[in-house]
């Protein structure tokens, strides 16, 4: 993409710091951000103090890898955690009424996870995982990210549509779609 993709332009600020705005709007105890690549670069771009900001070196072997890594992180500050929200700065349709409806289905304990629906055949983040889930969460590896979680739980998992909400960024031509799409004013 030619720079880091989480600090490409996004409103007044980058898809990072958007994503960050967003999780900051959720009723939630913590928002952790899992940097790999560039991570000092994109760093400087979090400004808010009270988001916690994990620095992965090993970013290269893959999503589940610092799903897992983040995950275990975050365990070591606070150990009561009873779920984690899952959700990607690539993805900047997202809004926080979306991942409140997601928090508010969600009751501790009763084994959950929310996940989005892309199709009737794909699931995905945002996913909120329930802390039963959590050594299977720091057990992941390689690139697929918690897929074979979903799907190996398939029974457990309560899907929500996003309803047009889910425009990954994979390339730069996604991109520029998409921001020409949500800025014109």
């Amino acid at each position: 993409m030619g720079a880091p993709k989480q600090l490409l332009p996004w409103g007044d600020s980058t898809l990072l710091g958007h994503a960050v705005e967003t999780a900051s709007q959720l009723p939630c105890n913590k928002v952790a951000v899992v940097l790999g690549a560039n991570s000092e670069e994109v760093k400087e771009a979090i400004m808010d103090d009270a988001i916690l900001v994990f620095e992965h070196v090993q970013w290269e072997d893959g999503l589940g890898t610092s799903i897992a890594w983040g995950i275990g992180q975050l365990l070591k500050m606070t150990p009561e955690m009873d779920g984690v929200l899952i959700l990607l700065a690539d993805q900047p349709l997202v809004t926080p009424s979306y991942l409140k409806s997601i928090i508010h289905e969600f009751e501790a304990g009763k084994e959950q996870i929310i996940a989005t629906s892309y199709n009737e055949k794909k699931q995905g983040v945002p996913a909120l995982f329930d802390v039963i889930y959590f050594n299977e969460l720091m057990a992941l590896k390689g690139d697929k990210g918690a897929k074979e979680i979903l799907q190996k739980h398939i029974a457990q998992v309560q899907l929500f549509s996003a309803e047009g909400q889910l425009s990954d960024i994979d390339t730069l031509e996604d991109y520029r779609t998409l921001y020409t799409a949500n800025h014109q004013w």
